[in-house]
């Protein structure tokens, strides 16, 4: 079992967190003491405020759930649309591959969610009333098609308007979408009537590419999907949900919220492009 106090979907106890966390450097971290945890998480920065926005939705997932179990943590950022990461951050890891989300733990580096989350676990055993299911089969919310580099979600970002791969890649996201919109439609969450970590990482991979479908293509997929429509209006009163998108670290108006999603949408779009020699039309 994984996560907190107040039930997942209520919001939480700000006790021990004030604001955002604490933003220190790679050098600092060495430095802290024993007991202090720090999130390694991808951020980019605003091109018109130069503003630094949280990217990352398998470090958001990571943040979600630390901050439903009420921790006290410390945050170091990194470039996340950066075709090459920084020097730092690829010689931390011991097979040299330069990702997050990672955590500072009782003097170490630990890299990949589940190892993070098992460490989270082991540490603060009193906080963990959240189940870690990662669910199987064709619904699995960790390795489904739908968040691959060439999967349907930016497929369909990136197809010609009304063509015929817009209609395959239409075709591929309803198909893989429809698991999940099986189990919402039956239960709260994809685990049941509570969160579980599926819901953490599920619902921080699909906004983002369901911004960038929209910001594209004019399509909203979650609208489309009563189910997922409710779910989402269910996450937004969650204080750890929101926190740990990031947006309202820096707006708070539904408005201003949705500029700072285009903005993440162009850069995305554009990394796709440069990293995996993806198409995007409307670009």
């Amino acid at each position: 079992m994984f996560s907190v106090g107040p039930a997942l979907g209520q919001r939480f106890s700000r006790a021990k967190r004030l604001g955002p966390a604490e933003v220190i450097l790679i050098g600092d971290v060495p430095s802290q003491p024993y007991d202090t945890v720090v999130l390694g998480i991808g951020v980019i920065t605003l091109r018109k405020t130069g503003e630094v926005m949280k990217a990352c939705s398998y470090c958001a997932s990571v943040e979600m759930a630390m901050c439903e179990m009420n921790l006290d943590f410390k945050v170091l950022r990194t470039r996340h649309f950066a075709l090459e990461k920084e020097p730092w951050l690829i010689s931390l890891h011991p097979q040299g591959r330069p990702t997050v989300p990672m955590l500072w733990s009782h003097g170490r580096w630990i890299f990949d969610t589940l190892p993070i989350l098992d460490e989270l676990m082991r540490r603060f055993p009193g906080n963990n009333n959240m189940p870690v299911h990662i669910l199987k089969e064709n619904c699995d919310a960790r390795s489904s098609t739908l968040f691959r580099p060439h999967g349907p979600i930016i497929g369909l970002a990136g197809s010609v308007d009304r063509s015929a791969e817009e209609a395959m890649q239409r075709a591929a996201l309803d198909n893989a979408l429809q698991p999940f919109v099986n189990i919402l439609r039956r239960s709260k969450y994809l685990g049941g009537n509570t969160m579980s970590f599926s819901d953490c990482h599920f619902a921080h991979q699909l906004k983002p590419g369901a911004s960038l479908i929209q910001h594209l293509k004019g399509i909203d997929i979650i609208a489309e999907r009563p189910a997922l429509s409710a779910y989402f209006e269910r996450l937004a009163l969650s204080e750890s949900y929101l926190e740990s998108r990031g947006r309202r670290e820096l707006r708070m108006t539904p408005n201003a919220i949705m500029e700072l999603n285009y903005e993440y949408c162009d850069q995305a779009a554009h990394w796709w492009v440069e990293k995996y020699g993806i198409h995007i039309d409307n670009l």
